[in-house]
């Protein structure tokens, strides 16, 4: 369902919002913390949201592997579309 709105979305904001839902389904009820992260990754990847880039690298670090995290911020900072969002990309990391 949140999948199909989101693709069905007119504009970055409201396919963020779907995939947003889409990600606490998949963490939340349907245990798939790594299908989670993706969604975020995407949210990432459309919009640049901090909260988002935020919550991919909490679900990514679950997994104990720092590339996957290092990953995630170096394709925040690359996709970065202003120079304030380069510079709080690596804020992200995890504590």
């Amino acid at each position: 369902f949140y999948l199909a709105r989101a693709e069905r979305a007119k504009d970055a904001a409201a396919r963020a919002e779907a995939l947003t839902q889409l990600a606490e389904v998949m963490e939340d009820e349907l245990k798939d913390p790594a299908g989670a992260a993706r969604m975020y990754a995407e949210i990432v990847s459309l919009t640049g949201d901090r909260a988002a880039l935020k919550e991919q690298v909490r679900l990514l670090s679950l997994r104990g592997n720092p590339s996957l995290v290092r990953r995630a911020l170096d394709e925040a900072v690359q996709g970065a579309r202003t120079p304030r969002a380069r510079a709080t990309a690596p804020l992200a990391r995890p504590p």
